[in-house]
């Protein structure tokens, strides 16, 4: 750990602007396939539903 210590003091601004982009750039991530996953299980469930009012 000592041989980061200058890195560390050096750099730490951009060290930890970088890990805010890299965990904002996940949860944009995340929140896009939750929403992906929702529209797709929506679909499906409306797909079932129709399938099953038309054979009614």
């Amino acid at each position: 750990m000592d041989e980061l210590k200058p890195y560390i003091d050096n750099y730490g601004h951009e060290l930890w602007t970088l890990i805010d982009r890299i965990i904002s750039a996940r949860h944009a991530i995340e929140a896009y396939i939750s929403r992906e996953m929702y529209i797709r299980g929506f679909l499906d469930y409306e797909r079932l539903v129709c399938d099953v009012e038309r054979n009614v």
